[in-house]
């Protein structure tokens, strides 16, 4: 998978065979292969294709090279797999990634690198075995996310050893991943417009401000402020007059960075 997740597929041809066309099958499935992208000309030992019509970020693809000969007799290649990596952010930033395993025909994966992918420029912070599909990355408290979070690729290191000969040191890279942690409410139990603590306003961790919407009642049930902006908290006044010493209702609602609608509901206290 490329920087702009997309699949590219090389493949190694015997150009002393009497070719007339290749098909590129795709599928999530070895026994639910499309026939994709045709070749009738151009034929040489080694090819490629970038195949932009994948979800990459969400499915995981089979590929494989059929061909055709002038007598109409049909040769498939071995498939090869992607790799598909998918994470989960937590408050703790301890980052859990989870990966398919890459497979590919004549090949044997030796490791996988995980990559922290920081301005475009991927680093290894770690090496696991052949046989992991799973790491937690504690995140270092010097690593600073970017608005999309911190990201990862997975990088499958393996060789290829085929039936004339064997080629080393290949890697095959997984889809990019932007983990960041879900995002969380704190809010005040008092305030005092007067005194050092001025407006009741809440504190977000990890803020994704979609969908915000704070909501504050007196004790009647009328609403005595509401705002979509996040950054606006309640000053205490209410129809130009500060309101009265009491307990009043509040909800906020707002989406969080994983997409789901997160709710806070509770009381706070004017002090006067």
């Amino acid at each position: 998978v490329n920087d702009n997740n997309d699949v590219e597929i090389t493949w190694l041809l015997d150009t002393e065979g009497q070719i007339k066309t290749l098909n590129m099958n795709r599928g999530e499935s070895l026994t639910n292969l499309d026939s994709g992208k045709s070749f009738n000309t151009g034929f040489a030992s080694e090819m490629s294709y970038i195949d932009t019509d994948v979800i990459t970020s969400a499915f995981s693809y089979y590929y494989q090279i059929a061909s055709l000969d002038s007598c109409d007799a049909a040769t498939n290649s071995e498939p090869g797999k992607t790799i598909l990596l998918k994470g989960t952010g937590s408050l703790d930033l301890n980052n859990q990634l989870e990966w398919t395993p890459f497979e590919i025909g004549y090949g044997t994966i030796s490791e996988y690198n995980i990559l922290r992918v920081d301005a475009g420029i991927p680093s290894v912070i770690t090496t696991v075995p052949a046989t992991e599909s799973s790491y937690i990355e504690i995140v270092p408290s010097d690593v600073a996310p970017s608005p999309e979070g911190v990201c990862y690729r997975i990088q499958a290191l393996y060789d290829l050893a085929l039936p004339d000969s064997t080629i080393n040191n290949l890697n095959s890279l997984s889809n990019t991943v932007c983990l960041t942690p879900p995002s969380r409410i704190f809010v005040p139990t008092a305030f005092r417009p007067n005194g050092l603590n001025k407006e009741f306003k809440p504190v977000i961790m990890f803020p994704n401000y979609d969908n915000y919407q704070m909501i504050i009642l007196n004790r009647w049930g009328e609403i005595v402020f509401e705002s979509t902006n996040p950054d606006l908290g309640w000053d205490g006044f209410h129809k130009n007059e500060l309101a009265p010493q009491g307990v009043y209702a509040f909800m906020i609602q707002m989406q969080n960075t994983a997409g789901q609608i997160i709710e806070e509901k509770g009381s706070v206290l004017l002090l006067r």
